[in-house]
């Protein structure tokens, strides 16, 4: 198992998310080598002590926080709201609708805050859509996997088939679903970092009636959260400049991609994005960008202390000697 575990992991990858399934996965599958009792928390503070290690800066990434964030409601969290909502009562289908329901709400719940921080949404119903998208979804991985393993001696095309029925429904599903009201609503307001410590705690400590030592997990991954990014950043499209006001220099056109690079390196709040080319509305409604230059060749324009240039249709920041 181990060693199929390793396989699927060097065939997809290693990030933040697939780095913590991997290690939690050998803590759990090791355990027994060692003669330690199988233990899902200790895998999970082992996983991410290791992380840390392997990736010091990974902390600040938004993949490691809600993947920790998840995987840490699933296990400390979960249980306790099981337990109070009485469905090991329930049986065969109802009990597997209203667990997946459940334990759906409690990730939305602790991921609430990062969401809200990050991508300026609180999602309210999204929970529900889950409980069709996570069985597509676990079918469509486990087809992928069977027929890279397939692949290997040749036949990988006898899945293929189902792996694209899976891939497709699962699409027109989320496509479908994308569309209905109150899956989510947008939150446009400032995120005060420390009321959020305190709802975390607070629901820790109303689950377990007393403090625990890994109750300041959460507090570390929102801390971690609210820091902004200090000092300039070079994307693969663009370039922010850190300072007042806060600029993007776009070499073409903005894209999602890089507006989700720009969020995964806590690049928000742009005042002015500089360009050669026009960026397409959508794109800049979602930065919020407070301003927009359109520079033509051999115009100049300053913003701040700093000078631009166009240049033969690239924009370059010049230095302007002053008196």
């Amino acid at each position: 198992m181990i060693a199929a575990l390793t396989l699927y992991v060097s065939a997809i990858g290693l990030t933040a998310s697939v780095l913590r399934a991997y290690i939690m996965g050998l803590c759990y599958l090791g355990g027994g080598l060692f003669y330690e009792e199988p233990d899902g928390k200790k895998s999970f503070f082992t996983a991410m002590a290791m992380n840390l290690i392997v990736d010091p800066l990974g902390a600040g990434s938004i993949s490691f926080q809600m993947s920790y964030m998840a995987v840490f409601s699933i296990l400390f969290i979960y249980p306790r709201v099981e337990k109070a909502a009485k469905i090991n009562g329930k049986t065969g289908v109802v009990k597997m609708v209203a667990a997946t329901a459940l334990l759906s709400l409690v990730i939305q719940v602790g991921l609430t805050p990062i969401f809200m921080m990050n991508f300026r949404t609180v999602p309210i119903f999204s929970f529900l859509v889950n409980i069709v998208a996570i069985p597509i979804g676990a079918l469509f991985v486990q087809a992928s996997f069977g027929a890279l393993l397939l692949s290997l001696i040749g036949t990988g095309a006898l899945l293929m088939p189902a792996v694209n029925i899976l891939y497709y429904l699962l699409k027109f599903f989320i496509y479908s679903v994308a569309e209905l009201p109150l899956l989510s609503l947008e939150y446009r307001g400032v995120v005060n970092g420390w009321l959020l410590v305190v709802m975390y705690l607070g629901m820790l400590n109303i689950l377990y009636n007393s403090k625990k030592v890994y109750s300041v997990i959460p507090l570390v991954l929102i801390l971690i959260g609210m820091r902004g990014r200090y000092g300039d950043y070079t994307g693969e499209g663009y370039i922010y400049y850190d300072s007042y006001p806060k600029i993007v220099v776009a070499t073409g056109k903005l894209s999602e991609w890089d507006i989700e690079e720009m969020w995964n390196n806590r690049i928000r709040d742009i005042d002015v994005v500089i360009s050669s080319r026009v960026q397409e509305k959508k794109v800049m409604e979602k930065l919020e960008v407070k301003d927009i230059l359109i520079l033509e060749h051999g115009e100049r324009v300053e913003v701040g202390e700093k000078v631009f240039e166009n240049k033969k249709g690239v924009i370059e920041k010049i230095k302007i000697e002053k008196d």
